[in-house]
């Protein structure tokens, strides 16, 4: 679970052990693998700038008319579908009649649908070119940062590489 992952309960508080009893290593799985590795748990793995700005693009981009545009023209679809959706991030899956572990016919229709009508809206390729287009120019705004950061990740999977070489 993420608990022995990250060594985190789910309301960010310090775990010791498993619900089995066993204990969990400080920062969990993650950080174990770190100071493997060679380092201090929070500098392994994604940087905080990285997923920044990635969430950062996901929310501009919610706003962006392009893919406002495509938003409209999938949900266009849907209703044509005989399904009232305005946005393809909220279509069912947190409906109680969505949870079994079955899908339903239901299910399928409505995920058919959705497969359609985003081919039919570009939506996705409309999404993903505003999101490349505000990473970018976030990244050449940042650009001695992300440099810096693209040293560290060089210097993780070398040290990786020495440690899997290791245990050959």
């Amino acid at each position: 679970t993420d608990t022995v992952l990250t060594g985190e309960t789910a309301d960010g508080s310090e775990a010791r052990v498993t619900a089995a009893g066993q204990p969990i290593p400080d920062g969990g799985c993650f950080g174990e693998a770190a100071r493997h590795l060679g380092f201090q748990p929070r500098e392994f793995g994604d940087h905080p700038l990285a997923l920044q700005v990635n969430l950062d693009s996901y929310h501009r981009t919610r706003a962006d008319l392009r893919v406002v545009r495509a938003f409209r023209a999938w949900s266009d679809c849907m209703r044509r579908e005989g399904l009232s959706f305005d946005d393809p991030m909220t279509a069912p899956g947190d409906s109680a009649e969505f949870r079994g572990t079955q899908a339903t016919e239901a299910e399928r229709g409505i995920a058919a649908a959705d497969v359609g009508c985003k081919a039919v809206a570009g939506l996705v390729g409309v999404w993903f070119t505003a999101e490349q287009e505000y990473q970018e120019r976030r990244i050449r705004e940042s650009a001695p940062e992300f440099r810096r950061i693209e040293q560290e990740l060089r210097q993780q999977r070398s040290r990786a590489e020495q440690v899997l070489e290791g245990m050959t």
